[in-house]
């Protein structure tokens, strides 16, 4: 019985080393070579006049990684792999999308003139116009360039709802100032 155990245990021990030698010959590699480790992926987000872009968005593609840009237009976002793909984003400019390499990005916005007229700056910050409820009025420079008027505030008498223009203690002199009332908010 000692024998037969002390064969199959040289028989045991020679079926690895061929499984070793046939992976050797046909290739295979026990390596981990799949895919690189993560990283922290850093950069900074230009404007097209070079200057910094605080508040763009960076995301990973694929992932739920993302980061905002800093007041200097810099950014860090761990655990993404080497040769990620990145999308840089900001409202009224055209989004960039580039590849990571393993080394810190400069990446330049460009201003998307078509997409500006989809957003509607109010006085406490900026919403997209689907977004947007309440009193908004617009007024175009047509109906500007349409008015025999000699100031802003006299233009825009009228034209806006809820608008009330006031002219100083001066009356309508030269001199005189006007003070814009909106929907009880004197601007």
């Amino acid at each position: 019985m000692f024998h037969q155990l002390r064969n199959l245990s040289k028989k045991l021990v020679a079926i690895p080393v061929l499984l070793l030698t046939l992976c050797a010959l046909t290739g295979w590699s026990f390596i981990a070579s799949a895919a690189p480790a993560p990283d922290t992926a850093t950069g900074v987000v230009l404007d097209q006049d070079g200057e910094p872009m605080p508040g763009a968005s960076v995301m990973v593609l694929g992932t739920t990684l993302g980061a905002s840009t800093d007041i200097d237009g810099k950014f860090s976002i761990a655990n993404v792999r080497n040769g990620a793909s990145i999308r840089i984003s900001y409202v009224g400019c055209k989004p960039v999308t580039v590849k990571w390499e393993g080394t810190p990005l400069t990446v330049s916005l460009e201003d998307d003139v078509e997409s500006l007229d989809e957003v509607v700056v109010v006085g406490f910050g900026q919403q997209k116009k689907v977004n947007l409820t309440g009193a908004v009025s617009a007024v175009s420079a047509k109906e500007l360039s349409n008015r025999p008027v000699s100031s802003v505030s006299d233009a825009l008498q009228g034209l806006v709802p809820g608008l009330n223009v006031l002219s100083s203690s001066l009356g309508g002199q030269l001199n005189g100032t006007r003070t814009m009332n909106i929907r009880g908010e004197t601007v």
